[in-house]
This record gives structure tokens, C-alpha cells and sequence, in this order.
């Protein structure tokens, strides 16, 4: 009773959260269904414990991104992956999964400014995106290598203590405690829940993601400002590139604070999702001299002589210029006027979600 009773409270806790960031009119019946969903999940889990409680809390999300869902446009389901690695060898997933992220990101980025310094005007964009592939490649892997490993040892309970032993030894936990905190272990978990109940545990995916994806908006960046630059686009198209370059460095300025954010506070940061997803209007201007100029739009083709000499590592010098076909401008307006429809919309929801969720003064 006294489990059921603390994940009752964990519950109630986190709804009155979530209370508070939605308006009066509809709170009631948004805090009831989400009360009986957490319910009914509990019991397809095995019980309304505090651990399986915390699964289903961490998986609706932190309170105010879970209320946006539904002060605008109502909630959507979400399909997730759940892990199959134990509680106790879970934190040390993520700070390995995180720091390995950052070490393959940090030698691929070297490895990426080394080509374009040493090589010159011998590198091409070909070379640089197979690098950046064969990072997303290697990351990929060592995340999936780690959670099928990690997972064959939480299913073996003797090798999983052996390896949490291994694990504790080299994060600097001292033997004398050993038997003491594996015995409270639970209990810390609890605790831990009801002190961090509108945390994201997986803190530290989160955080290596925001970084991998500033540093990548970065070098998207730097190879459109090198070498699509260069291209003899007009200024309607040279204004696309620059506000493309634009966008990316705000991108990569907000991911990489994210990452920051989230290494301090150890949570995820609503406002700057919303920040995030605004800057997306930095497109309205072009879309809208798009619209009007619409033949002055220009596309890249390849030069047939490319697949003659089967040259596709060099592909930049086959890259031909062209202006739009005549007979796509009038598709081309209706297309620039549906992003730009799309873009604010966008724009006007997120916004909506944002002050609609703003905290009430409890």
C-alpha cells in the first residue's frame, strides 16, 4: 500500500504541473483523461508502482510541452522506443553514449576543417559529406552496439553485477559503499522521482543530440558559404543561400545553448523549442519576393558529361545554372505561396501553444 501510495502522489504531483499551465476551462477534463491514461497504462505495466509511473510521466513529457499539446490542436499520439536496459546500469548508458558522441563528433569535425586547409581547392563537397555520413554512421552504430550490449547484460544478473562493479570503479564510486547502495538503490530511485519529477532523465541524449546538431547546422553552413556560393546564381537565389546561412547559424546558436541548458538545469527547455521552431520565419522575406519574381528563380542541373566520364566525385563541376522553365511558374508561385502559408502558420501555433501554456501565479 505504501508503494501505491507514493505513486499516487507522484501522479497527482505531476498533474497539478500540468494543471498549471492549462487554461480553467478545459483543465478539468484534460487532467482526467490524462489521469486515466496514466492509470490504465500502469496496469498494462504490472501495477501502479513509482518506477512504472515515472516511465509513463517521462514519456508524456515535461508539463508545459505535454499542456501545449492540447491547449492547440489536441494531443497526438506518439509511438517510442523503449529501452531494454536495467535502472542501475541506465545512467551509465547515457554518459557513455554522450561522451562517446562528442569524442567521434569533435575528430570528425577536425578531420573535416583538415581537409578543407590542407587540401584546398582540391577537397570537394563530396568528400566532406562522405565524412560527415561515415560520423552519423559511427555514432549510429556505437549507440546500437552499446544497447544491444548493455542489454544482454541487464538479463544476466550475474554479469550485470560484475559490470555495474566494473562501471562504478571507473566513475570513482568507492568500494566500502558498494553493498550499501545497492541495497538503497530503490529507495534512491524513489527519492530521486518525487525531488526530479519534471526532469528528463535522459538528459544526456538530449544534450549530445542539441550539440551533434549545432555543430552540424555549422559545417552545412560553412560548405554552402565555400562552395554553392560560388555558383552564378542570381540575387534572388543568392538571397536563399544567404538567408539558408542564416538560418543554420541560428539553429546551431540555439542548439548548441540547448546544450548547455540541459548540461545545467538537467532538463530540456520549452522556450527554446519554441525559439527553435520561430526562426523558421527568417524564410517569410524570399518566399515573398519568390512569389512575385517567380521567373527569376534559377535551378541546378547535372551535366550529362558527369555520367560520361562517371566523374561523380568531382560533381560541383558539372553543376549547370539554369532559369526555371517557363511552364513551372505558375506551379513555382503556388509552391513558394504554400510554404509561405505553411511558415506562419507554424509560426502562429507554436506562438499560441507558447502564451496559452504561460504559468499561472499559484
Amino acid at each position: 500500500m505504501g508503494e501505491e501510495k507514493e505513486a499516487l502522489e507522484l501522479v497527482e504531483e505531476y498533474l497539478r504541473e500540468v494543471r498549471s499551465y492549462l487554461p480553467e476551462e478545459s483543465a478539468d477534463d484534460i487532467i482526467e483523461e490524462l489521469r486515466t491514461h496514466i492509470m490504465d497504462k500502469a496496469e498494462e505495466m504490472g501495477g501502479l508502482t513509482v518506477k512504472n509511473v515515472y516511465r509513463i510521466i517521462k514519456d508524456l513529457g515535461e508539463p508545459r510541452e505535454l499542456a501545449s499539446r492540447y491547449v492547440v490542436g489536441g494531443e497526438k499520439r506518439k509511438l517510442r522506443f523503449e529501452l531494454g536496459v536495467s535502472e542501475d546500469i541506465y545512467p551509465y548508458f547515457i554518459q557513455m553514449v554522450f561522451w562517446i558522441s562528442l569524442l567521434l563528433v569533435i575528430g570528425y569535425t577536425i578531420k573535416i576543417i583538415r581537409y578543407v586547409y590542407s587540401a584546398g581547392s582540391l577537397v570537394t563537397v563530396f568528400d566532406i559529406f562522405s565524412t560527415f555520413v561515415n560520423m552519423m554512421v559511427s555514432i549510429t552504430l556505437t549507440i546500437l552496439f552499446l544497447y544491444i550490449f548493455m542489454s544482454f547484460i541487464s538479463s544476466n544478473p550475474d554479469l550485470k553485477e560484475m559490470f555495474c562493479n566494473f562501471l562504478k570503479d571507473i566513475f570513482g564510486e568507492q568500494k566500502t559503499k558498494r553493498k550499501e547502495k545497492a541495497k538503497s538503490f530503490e529507495k534512491k530511485f524513489e527519492e530521486k522521482v518525487r525531488e526530479h519529477t519534471l526532469k528528463i532523465k535522459s538528459v544526456g541524449i538530449s544534450a549530445s543530440l542539441s550539440l551533434i546538431g549545432g555543430i552540424i547546422a555549422f559545417i552545412i553552413a560553412y560548405i554552402i558559404y565555400i562552395y554553392v556560393f560560388t555558383l552564378p546564381f542570381n540575387w534572388l537565389m543568392r538571397m536563399l543561400l544567404l538567408t539558408f546561412i542564416l538560418y543554420l547559424i541560428a539553429d546551431g546558436i540555439l542548439n548548441i545553448g540547448h546544450f548547455f541548458y540541459i548540461s545545467y538545469t538537467e532538463k530540456k527547455s520549452y522556450t527554446i523549442n519554441v525559439i527553435s521552431s520561430m526562426i523558421s520565419l527568417i524564410f517569410v522575406p524570399w518566399l515573398i519576393s519568390a512569389n512575385i519574381f517567380t521567373e527569376e528563380i534559377q535551378i541546378l542541373i547535372f551535366s550529362i558529361q558527369m555520367f560520361e566520364k562517371e566523374d561523380f566525385t568531382n560533381f560541383l563541376n558539372y553543376l549547370r545554372v539554369i532559369p526555371i522553365p517557363p511552364e513551372y511558374i505558375f506551379l513555382a508561385k503556388l509552391l513558394t505561396l504554400l510554404l509561405l502559408m505553411v511558415v506562419i502558420i507554424n509560426a502562429i501555433i507554436v506562438l499560441l501553444r507558447y502564451t496559452r501554456t504561460a504559468p499561472k501565479k499559484q
